[in-house]
């Protein structure tokens, strides 16, 4: 790992090695970020209102910024229908 952040595989780096020690989406999800009740809230609230959206979806869903794609997986699981692409920068 390239260990001086101005060089372009820092960050890449860093984050695939986070990335293969927990996944911070889930961690997110189930506590909040930091254990912040209103964190916790946003990103149910979040995943409310996708859900909303995807029973209006005929065709193609794209999450934009997906991470490590929780919820891409979770919202092609429960719309069979849909296909459900994802899409973050590396």
């Amino acid at each position: 790992m390239a260990d001086d952040p101005r060089k372009p595989r820092f960050f890449k780096d860093f984050y695939e090695k986070q990335a293969m020690q927990e996944n911070h989406q889930q961690l997110i999800y189930e506590k909040g970020w930091g254990g912040s009740k209103w964190d916790l809230w946003w990103h149910r609230a979040r995943m409310a209102i996708v859900m909303r959206l995807l029973k209006l979806t005929k065709g193609s869903f794209l999450e934009v910024g997906c991470a490590e794609g929780l919820y891409v997986n979770f919202y092609s699981k429960h719309k069979q229908n849909v296909m459900v692409v994802g899409l973050d920068w590396i």
